[in-house]
């Protein structure tokens, strides 16, 4: 399978634009309901937010150190749909979306190993639940199934390919990460069943922000804010990093930092990756969500008229046209040249009086 994404595409913004989820905090990952067009984002919970059971609110580092997150539902056009809280589940780097019989099940991390102040709890197994609007779930709680396939790694995280059937892990011990891919159909909490790629040791980033599979491929997306973005693309047959590629796109973000890589239309004839930037003030980071859009709709038709053959051109956004061309055949004569911003208001229409 050759890689089917290139990064360096032209990207356009999802969402309708930037996103203000539930909590002021940046976004860690997101993953797309492809049925409905819902994005799902991960959060670590704001400083000062109370839930149920708490006796008081609580502080961001404290959150951050349990592994506190929100998951947010996000529409297609960008409006707050809903949010659910887990509590010692994991920083928020891995999450999958999976339709099973009808419902909607997530998977992220669980039973984060609690950190020192002014670090982050990560991960030591995974898991899977349905999204409950509203719901606030501890470990423990009936509605979660736990997989616990590497029990003596760490910051463990999931990344699902629906289109491939496939289930990737990615985890850590002593410095090193390492993934394994297992088929997802064969994937039950007593026996992770058919390895599809059996463990490999994985170049390490210190500026690793999240990751996903599609196919025989790893993507992930590196940088901080103030610093260079970029992507790098693993292949799994090969065993070998074999592309990175910087990401430069919309230079003048406020804020600026890599979070989230996705795939969108996963079972689609036309999948694309999409990958998010964290932008705003402190306190109020927003979900910057991109991926490089198929060109718009495009009719050409022509009219036999006692003039001539009158051409009439309608695309959906012709500020979008690098080059038009209309050229008349056999005698090769250019009747029309230049960028989708020459063209009247659409439809154009021109009049070839020499066809």
């Amino acid at each position: 399978m050759a890689d089917p994404f290139d990064p360096s595409l032209p990207a356009s913004i999802l969402l309708g634009g930037p996103v203000d989820p539930s909590q002021g905090t940046v976004h860690q990952q997101v993953a797309f309901d492809d049925q409905t067009g819902d994005v799902y984002a991960t959060q670590v919970i704001s400083s000062g937010v109370q839930l149920e059971g708490e006796p008081s609110p609580v502080p961001f580092e404290d959150r951050a150190r349990m592994g506190d997150l929100a998951i947010n539902r996000i529409s297609e056009a960008g409006a707050l749909l809903g949010v659910m809280y887990v509590r010692k589940f994991d920083h928020g780097a891995g999450l999958g979306v999976q339709r099973t019989g009808g419902e909607l099940y997530l998977w992220t991390g669980y039973d984060a190993a609690e950190a020192p102040p002014g670090s982050d709890g990560y991960a030591r197994q995974i898991c899977r639940f349905p999204f409950q609007d509203g719901a606030v779930l501890d470990l423990g709680d009936p509605s979660v199934t736990v997989y616990d396939p590497r029990p003596a790694f760490d910051h463990i995280t999931a990344s699902i390919d629906t289109a491939n059937d496939q289930i990737a892990l990615r985890y850590h011990q002593n410095g090193d990460y390492f993934i394994t891919v297992y088929r997802l159909s064969t994937f039950t909490p007593a026996d992770p069943g058919e390895v599809l790629y059996a463990e490999r040791q994985i170049p390490v980033d210190p500026q690793f922000q999240s990751w996903v599979i599609f196919g025989e491929y790893v993507y992930s997306r590196h940088g901080a804010a103030g610093d260079r973005l970029y992507f790098t693309i693993y292949s799994l047959p090969e065993s070998v990093l074999i592309r990175e590629v910087t990401n430069d796109q919309f230079p003048d973000l406020v804020y600026r930092e890599a979070e989230s890589i996705a795939v969108m239309n996963q079972a689609s004839a036309a999948p694309l990756l999409a990958w998010g930037i964290a932008t705003g003030n402190s306190g109020n980071r927003q979900i910057n969500l991109y991926a490089p859009l198929p060109a718009p709709p495009t009719r050409i038709e022509a009219e036999v008229v006692p003039e001539g053959v009158v051409l009439t051109v309608d695309v959906e956004d012709p500020g979008s046209v690098t080059l038009w061309q209309i050229i008349r055949r056999p005698d090769g004569a250019i009747l029309f040249s230049g960028d989708g911003d020459d063209l009247p208001d659409p439809p154009a229409q021109m009049l070839d009086t020499a066809p």
